[in-house]
């Protein structure tokens, strides 16, 4: 089935410590929906992989190892939202299904590289050399409020989450705090 909500949000910092800068969040956005997207080639995984995999690597995404696919992205004012759907033909997409049916709500998180600047104030801002290479399903997104939801389900509130920052709080998660 389907799933809808925030997949990252630009000029905020994250649970990481992290903020990506509203141009180059767009600019990879753009660049993803264009040449995954598009060619329903927008896999990404249930959980990332470690960063020195031996298997597919960091920097790929293996359609046999793919729990969902983005199916399309849109931007609401700072937040990147997308509708994903779970695979049903893997291993990991069953996984996803179980644990949704199970009453677990997965978030997103962007996969990607980038050369990392620290603040004085100890916020990293994510480089201009930012390049994404894919959504992942996890349990605790870093990005705040970043929950995708079952199409076709309305949920009162969030407040069973885990969550950080206090943005999306509530409601379909898809605005800031929007109560």
């Amino acid at each position: 089935g389907g799933r809808r909500g925030v997949l990252h949000r630009a000029g905020v910092v994250n649970c990481n410590g992290r903020v990506y800068p509203i141009s180059c969040l767009r600019r990879e956005a753009e660049r993803y929906a264009r040449e995954q997207v598009a060619a329903r080639a927008a896999f990404g995984y249930l959980d990332h992989p470690d960063y020195d995999c031996d298997c597919d690597g960091f920097s790929t995404v293996c359609r046999r190892r793919a729990s969902h696919l983005v199916l399309e992205t849109e931007w609401q004012r700072d937040a990147l939202v997308g509708t994903c759907l779970v695979l049903d033909d893997t291993e990991a997409g069953t996984r996803v299904r179980r644990a949704y049916l199970s009453g677990e709500v997965m978030g997103a998180s962007s996969r990607g590289t980038a050369t990392l600047m620290e603040r004085e104030d100890g916020t990293v801002v994510v480089g201009n050399d930012f390049t994404l290479i894919a959504f992942d399903y996890v349990l605790e997104p870093s990005t705040p409020g970043a929950f995708l939801m079952p199409l076709g389900h309305r949920y009162g509130g969030l407040g069973h989450i885990k969550r950080c920052g206090g943005v999306g709080e509530k409601g379909s998660g898809l605005g800031g705090n929007d109560g």
